[in-house]
């Protein structure tokens, strides 16, 4: 009964985790679908979230990112027919790139943040 309970426990741990990751970095996840794609709606990165992180958005918290992006210069969209479709800018572009190139120094940043014990002094990112 006590490894039903521990893997449980595990999975709720996991699923709240992938939750805030997801929430909180939602629009590097925008940014590199953009990457890989031409253009993307909010109902598409809705479905990619869930398909991709098991975590089902509501439409409010994809389209208020959306449209955050879009004032900062990192997205454009532009109607087509009744939906609103968004491409990435070059700044956009420029950003993801960045991470892309620098994600094994983020993933120490993130280690170090949650073993800090092990380690003396913070990675160079």
């Amino acid at each position: 009964m006590e490894g039903i309970m521990a893997r449980k426990n595990e999975h709720e741990i996991l699923k709240r985790l992938r939750k805030r990751f997801v929430t909180h970095f939602l629009d590097l996840i925008i940014l590199a679908r953009l990457d890989s794609i031409d253009y993307v709606s909010g109902y598409v990165l809705v479905k990619h979230v869930l398909q991709k992180y098991k975590i089902l958005l509501s439409p409010g918290t994809v389209y208020s990112t959306l449209y955050y992006m879009e004032r900062k210069g990192l997205i454009k969209g532009e109607w087509k027919g009744r939906k609103r479709i968004y491409h990435a800018t070059s700044e956009g572009r420029q950003i993801i790139q960045t991470v892309m190139e620098r994600i094994e120094p983020l993933q120490s940043l993130l280690q170090f943040g949650l073993a800090s014990r092990h380690l003396e002094q913070a990675p160079n990112v």
